[in-house]
């Protein structure tokens, strides 16, 4: 069985201030090797903070 892969924070930081920044989701996703769905859920959460 795989192990779910794990992201360092800063990684997160960076990929919600792009997000924020106006950087496309599809560049986004490519850029970091994530999913689409993964990427949504760092910037849904940052913004409800």
């Amino acid at each position: 069985m795989a192990k779910h892969r794990t992201h360092a924070s800063a990684l997160k930081r960076q990929v919600v201030q792009e997000y924020l920044a106006g950087e496309a989701l599809h560049g986004q996703t490519r850029c970091h090797n994530l999913s689409r769905s993964f990427r949504h859920s760092f910037s849904l959460r940052s913004t409800a903070l």
